[in-house]
């Protein structure tokens, strides 16, 4: 673990609060590559309750489908989009899809893992990673606040050795 005086964000460590870097360093110690971070899964999930479900999916080619829904909570059109590999499917941010949208997008190859870009897009990931047994890979950075599991993934990593079956 880095010292608190070395973190860039010693601000933050005179609250108490560790920064992302110094969380990553402490726990990659302790569990390897799978990350546990701080806001829990149950409060994801709710989230993920009351959000919109989207209806439609849409194949923008054979290896790419997004699917859009309008969120009242944050009055903002959410979008989610979904990358067909030789692997299986890469759900990217996904919000919740209706249940007959879904299974036809499975059925294109079956889900290898979830990937999310950032701390506000967490929205149907957990429900989606628990139905599919599949893993989630996002950036550290993106999840100070989050006790949620997943792989760590940086610029330029390339995940698909990681989606096994």
């Amino acid at each position: 673990m880095r010292d608190r005086a070395d973190c860039a964000l010693a601000a933050q460590h005179k609250s108490g609060t560790r920064c992302a870097r110094c969380l990553k360093g402490a726990i990659t110690t302790s569990v390897g590559p799978i990350l546990r971070l701080l806001v829990s899964t149950t409060e994801i999930n709710e989230a993920a309750a009351t959000m919109a479900l989207a209806s439609d999916l849409v194949q923008i080619t054979p290896s790419l489908f997004t699917w859009q829904a309008y969120d009242r909570a944050v009055k903002a059109d959410l979008f989610s989009s979904a990358i067909v590999t030789a692997r299986g499917i890469l759900l990217v941010d996904p919000i919740p899809l209706e249940k007959e949208a879904l299974d036809d997008l499975a059925g294109s190859g079956g889900v290898a893992g979830i990937v999310v870009t950032n701390g506000n897009h967490l929205r149907a990931t957990t429900d989606y990673s628990a139905k599919f047994s599949r893993p989630i890979f996002a950036t550290t950075v993106a999840f100070c606040d989050a006790s949620l599991v997943f792989r760590h993934v940086a610029d330029g990593d390339k995940i698909r050795r990681r989606c096994t079956y």
